[in-house]
C-alpha cells in the first residue's frame, strides 16, 4: 500500500486555519483540529480528510538540501523512500500573496505540493508538515488541507543570556531545534556579563581565566564552538546575534584585564581587537547582526566616551554588520544607523529600526499568566512588521546563579513562552491587549474564547513534542474562581476576616460592603501586578480571599501546583525575602481544602533575604519543587485561599492547580476533576445534593418537591407512597439555588412541580422583589424547558418568634413574608400557576408558626408535615 485516503466524511467541509482563532483576523470561532498547527498560517483550510502512506518518493529539483531533510525525518520515521511511493513534489516559485523569501504553500491532497521562492520557505513548509504527520501502526497519516502561509515580522527570536550562567552547545542546540519548530529565525547570543566573559579569546585570553570568572569557572565557549553553533542554526534558518555587552555588565573584562574603569586611554585598542576577533568567526552574510548592549551604564567606572561606541560602529558597519542596542541605552546623535532592541516600557528612537523586547521577558513570567501576557501582546504595537518595526525576542535572563544548567529550563517557562509568543511574532496579531497581559479576559468572551483554543493546541503540541522537556503549562481554562476583597489588615498581614468562618453571599465590615467578584479564570491570579499591568485592584495592601469547588468522582491523594506571591529569576531572587518554616511566604497567606488547613512545602532554605544573587533557587516556585499532596473527599471539594499583601512583598498573585507528572517529570491534566463553572456561593450539601439531582435516573410522572431544608426535610416517599416523588430540596438553599439547578428539575420533565423558597433569602437581607424576580425566572425557566410541567407555588411559611439563636435572622421577617406572600399570588395568577397558600393554616392568631408543628421555631416536626400533606393532597391527586 502506497497511499489510500480514509475518514472521508464530506469532501466538501473544511475548517477555516484561523483555528486557534488570532483577534481581530479573518476566521471564526472553531475549537482546535486534531492537526494543530502553531504559528497559526495566514490562509488555508483542513479538508475533512486523511491519506496514509507507506513508502514516499521525494521530487526536490532545486531544493536537495531541504528534500534530504524531509527524507531523513521519513525515514527516521520508519518509511522507505521508493522509485514510486507517495509522491512529494518540491516547486521554487513566487508566492503571489507576498513577496517573502520565507513565504510557501502547502498542499496535501492525492500527493504532496510545496512551493516557495527560496530555500527558507520550503523548510518552514517542511516544518508544518513534521506537526501534522502522525505515526500509524505501520503507515503514516497525514491531514488533507492546503496552506499559503508567510511571516507578519522579519526577526523572530530567543535571546539567553549565558554570559551571567553556561549553557552547553548541547543545551543551546535543543532550543535551536525547538526555535526551527515554530519558525523563529533568530537566536540572540548574550556573550558576556558581569560574572563572565564566555566567548574565548586568542588575543586576550585572561578574559577566560578563573580569576576573572565569577561563575562557572571554566565554563566558556571554544572559538570552535561558536561556529558550530553559528552553524547548527544556520542550517535550520536561524541567524546567531551576538552580543558584547559593553560599557555596562563588564566586570569580568575590566578584572580580567585590570581596567579600573571604562574611561582607561588604554581600553579602545583592546574591544576593537575583540570585536575584530568576533567578525573574524564568521562572515556578514551568515552573521549580520553584531549587538553591543549599551544598557543600564550606572556606576561611574561604565562611563565611556561616546567617540569609543562610535568607533566600534563604524568598525562593524566597515566589515557591513548591522549594529543592534538596546532602548534603553547609550544614545548618541551621530549614530543614525543603529538598531534598538526595546526592553521594559522604553520608547523606540524616532527614525530607527527597533526590536521589540517589552514585556517578554521570560525570567519574569510565571508560567501561566504568563502566557497570557505573550498570547496577547502585539509585537511593535503594529499588526505586521515594516522596515523600521523588525519583529520581536524573547528575552531569557536567569541573573541569579543556577546550580545546574538545566535549572534554566526548569526554572524559567522558556518552551510554553516559545509556544505562546510564535502565533503573535509569526502571524501578526491585529491589536495590542495589554489588558489581559497580566489576568486572562472575561470568561466567556470572545477574547477568552480565542485563548483557550489556542490553548488546545499547545496542549496537542505539548504531548507531542516536548516529551521529557521542561513544558510546566496544563490547561487553565475550565478552572475559576471567586475572589472577595480586598478587606483592610491595618498592617497586621494575619488579621482573619468572616471569609475565614463560612462562605457568605456577602460580608459588612464597618460600613462596607464586601461581595464576591464573577468567575475569574486561571490557573494563576494576580491581584496587582509587580509592573503595573492591569490587574484587580491598584491598592497597595490588604487581604484577598478566592475560592472554587473542584468535583472528584473518587477519593484520591491529589497532587496540586500551589504557589503564593511568586519569584522572578531575577535581579536578588525578586519576591523576596524567603518564608520561614511553616509559612508559604513572608505574608502569611493560607490554603484550605474542605475546611483543612494545608501546610506549607518543608522549605530547603528558610528565611534568606532578598539580595542573594548568588544562592541558586531550589523549591521556591511551585513548578521546580516536589507538589503539594491534597487530599480530596469524593464529590465536590471546597478550596479557599488568603493571600494578603503588604510588607516587604513585590508581589500579590497565587497559583493552585492540579497536575499529574509522571516519573519523567512531563506535566498533564487531571481529566477527572471538575471545577463548578457555576460557582454560587453555597454550602459543601448544597453541591453533594445538586450532584445527585444531576445523575437522577429519568422515570415517569415525577412529582417534584422543590425548595429549602423545609422541603428537604419532608419524607415525601412515605407521605405520599402511591406517587413518584422525588425530594429536590436543599437544606439552606435560596432563590439563587434553585436557579443554578434548575436544569436538573426539568431534565426529568416531570408531572408537577411544588416550590416552596423564599425564607433563607429575607433571612440573608435579599428584597421582597429580588425574591419575586427570581421566582418568576424559575417559574418561566420551568415552563420553558418543560412546558408540560404543572407548576404549583406555595406561599412563605410564617416563623415562630422562639427561634433560636442559630436562625436568628429569620425571627423579625414575619410582616415581609405576609408581602412576599402577596406578591406571589399575584404572580402566580399573572404567569398561570398554581397557587397554594399553606401560611395561614400554620399560623396563630399573630401570624406565627404555631408551635405543635415545629421543633425549633423555622423547621417542621411530624405534626406539621403531616397539615401540610393535608393541604398537598388534593393538588397531588
Amino acid at each position: 500500500m502506497k497511499k489510500c485516503k480514509t475518514h472521508i466524511l464530506k469532501i466538501i467541509a473544511f475548517l477555516v486555519i484561523a483555528i486557534g482563532f488570532q483577534l481581530g483576523l479573518s476566521g471564526q470561532t472553531i475549537s482546535a483540529p486534531k492537526y494543530p498547527i502553531i504559528p497559526t498560517p495566514q490562509k488555508g483550510i483542513y479538508y475533512d480528510s486523511e491519506t496514509h502512506f507507506t513508502d514516499f518518493t521525494i521530487e526536490s529539483n532545486d531544493f536537495n538540501t531541504e528534500g534530504e531533510l524531509l527524507k531523513s525525518y521519513l525515514t527516521t520515521k520508519g518509511f522507505l523512500h521508493t522509485k514510486d511511493g507517495f509522491l512529494i513534489k518540491f516547486i521554487q516559485k513566487e508566492i503571489p500573496e507576498n513577496a517573502s523569501d520565507e513565504a510557501y504553500t502547502l498542499r496535501i491532497d492525492e500527493d504532496i505540493t510545496i512551493t516557495a521562492k527560496t530555500s527558507k520557505g520550503v523548510f518552514y513548509a517542511i516544518q508544518t508538515l513534521k506537526q501534522v504527520f502522525r505515526q500509524g501502526k505501520d503507515y503514516g497519516i497525514l491531514p488533507q488541507l492546503s496552506i499559503t502561509d508567510w511571516p507578519a515580522f522579519k526577526i523572530r527570536g530567543l535571546m539567553h543570556d549565558t554570559g551571567r550562567n553556561f549553557q552547553s552547545l548541547a543545551q543551546l542546540k535543543e532550543q535551536i531545534e525547538v526555535l526551527a519548530r515554530y519558525k523563529y529565525n533568530a537566536f540572540h547570543w548574550h556573550l558576556t556579563d558581569n560574572p563572565a566573559w564566555r566567548l574565548e579569546s586568542k588575543i586576550y585570553p585572561e578574559l577566560q581565566s578563573d580569576d576573572a570568572t565569577l561563575r562557572g569557572k571554566g565554563d566558556f565557549y571554544s572559538q570552535e564552538d561558536f561556529k558550530e553553533i553559528v552553524a547548527f542554526a544556520a542550517a535550520r534558518n536561524i541567524t546567531v546575534i551576538p552580543e558584547f555587552d559593553i560599557p555596562g555588565h563588564t566586570d569580568a573584562f575590566r578584572k580580567a584585564l585590570g581596567f579600573e574603569t571604562m574611561r582607561d586611554k588604554k581600553l579602545k585598542p583592546v574591544l576593537l581587537n575583540l570585536f575584530k576577533e568576533l567578525l573574524s568567526l564568521t562572515d556578514a552574510k551568515t552573521t549580520p547582526f553584531i549587538h553591543i548592549g549599551t544598557d543600564e551604564v550606572r556606576n561611574s567606572y561604565e562611563h565611556v566616551d561616546n567617540k569609543l561606541i562610535l568607533s566600534i560602529m563604524n568598525l562593524l558597519k566597515k566589515h557591513n554588520r548591522e549594529v543592534i542596542v538596546w532602548e534603553e541605552g547609550i544614545r548618541i546623535a551621530a549614530d543614525t544607523t543603529s538598531i534598538g532592541q526595546l526592553w521594559a516600557q522604553h520608547p523606540l528612537r524616532k527614525g530607527h529600526r527597533f526590536i521589540d523586547s517589552r514585556a517578554n521577558y521570560v525570567n519574569h513570567l510565571d508560567p501561566f499568566a504568563g502566557m497570557s501576557r505573550l498570547f496577547f501582546q502585539q509585537p511593535t504595537l503594529q499588526k505586521t512588521g515594516d522596515n523600521n518595526a523588525l519583529g520581536g525576542i524573547l528575552c531569557v535572563w536567569p541573573d541569579d546563579k543556577v546550580s545546574e544548567q538545566r535549572n534554566i529550563l526548569k526554572h524559567n517557562p522558556v518552551y510554553p513562552a516559545i509556544v505562546f509568543y510564535a502565533d503573535a511574532i509569526w502571524k501578526g496579531k491585529d491589536k495590542d491587549y495589554p489588558k489581559y497581559w497580566a489576568k486572562l479576559p472575561q470568561v466567556n468572551s470572545q477574547e477568552f474564547a480565542a485563548f483557550a483554543n489556542f490553548e488546545d493546541k499547545v496542549i496537542v503540541h505539548r504531548d507531542l513534542f516536548f516529551k521529557g522537556k521542561e513544558f510546566p503549562y496544563v490547561k487553565q481554562t475550565d478552572i475559576q474562581w471567586k475572589v472577595i476583597g480586598p478587606f483592610n489588615h491595618h498592617g497586621d498581614l494575619e488579621w482573619m476576616f468572616p471569609v475565614e468562618d463560612g462562605i457568605k453571599n456577602s460580608y459588612k465590615i464597618g460600613d462596607e460592603v464586601y461581595e464576591w467578584s464573577q468567575n475569574i479564570a486561571g490557573a494563576t491570579i494576580h491581584f496587582k501586578h509587580f509592573f503595573g499591568f492591569p490587574a484587580l485592584t491598584n491598592k497597595k495592601s490588604g487581604t484577598y480571599y478566592t475560592y472554587t469547588n473542584i468535583y472528584s468522582p473518587e477519593a484520591k491523594t491529589q497532587d496540586f501546583w500551589v504557589g503564593f506571591q511568586g519569584w522572578s529569576r531575577s535581579g536578588g531572587r525578586r519576591g523576596g525575602p524567603f518564608p520561614n518554616q511553616g509559612q508559604w511566604h513572608t505574608t502569611n497567606p493560607k490554603i484550605w481544602v474542605n475546611n483543612k488547613e494545608i501546610d506549607p512545602p518543608k522549605w530547603k532554605q528558610p528565611s534568606l533575604t532578598n539580595n542573594t544573587h548568588e544562592i541558586p533557587f531550589i523549591d521556591e516556585d511551585y513548578f521546580y519543587r516536589a507538589p503539594t499532596k491534597i487530599y480530596l473527599k469524593k464529590g465536590w471539594n471546597k478550596v479557599l485561599l488568603k493571600i494578603p499583601h503588604g510588607g516587604t512583598s513585590w508581589k500579590w498573585m497565587f497559583t493552585c492547580v492540579p497536575v499529574n507528572i509522571d516519573d519523567d517529570g512531563n506535566v498533564n491534566e487531571v481529566p477527572e476533576l471538575k471545577f463548578d463553572p457555576a460557582l454560587r456561593i453555597y454550602s459543601d450539601y448544597y453541591y453533594d445534593k445538586k450532584e445527585e439531582f444531576e445523575t437522577t435516573p429519568d422515570t415517569e410522572n415525577e412529582i417534584i418537591f422543590l425548595g429549602n431544608s423545609i422541603t428537604d426535610g419532608g419524607n415525601w416517599k412515605e407521605l405520599f407512597p402511591s406517587m413518584n416523588t422525588i425530594n429536590q430540596g436543599i437544606s439552606g438553599d435560596v432563590t439563587d439555588g434553585i436557579l443554578n439547578r434548575i436544569e436538573a428539575v426539568t431534565a426529568l420533565q416531570p408531572q408537577k412541580v411544588f416550590l416552596l423558597i423564599g425564607t433563607n433569602d429575607l433571612a440573608r437581607g435579599k428584597t421582597v422583589s429580588y425574591i419575586v424576580q427570581n421566582i418568576q425566572k424559575i417559574i418561566k425557566t420551568t415552563k420553558e424547558q418543560s412546558p408540560n410541567t404543572i407548576i404549583y407555588l406555595q406561599s412563605v411559611l410564617p416563623v415562630n418568634p422562639n427561634v433560636g439563636k442559630k436562625f436568628s435572622g429569620h425571627k423579625s421577617n414575619g410582616e415581609k413574608i405576609l408581602e412576599l406572600n402577596e406578591e406571589l399570588q399575584k404572580i402566580s395568577s399573572d404567569m398561570n400557576v398554581n397557587y397554594i397558600n399553606i401560611h395561614k393554616p400554620f399560623s396563630d392568631k399573630k401570624g406565627h408558626l404555631k408551635a405543635q408543628y415545629t421543633y425549633d421555631g423555622l423547621h417542621l416536626s411530624e405534626k406539621g408535615y403531616l397539615l401540610w400533606k393535608k393541604r398537598l393532597k388534593k393538588h397531588i391527586k
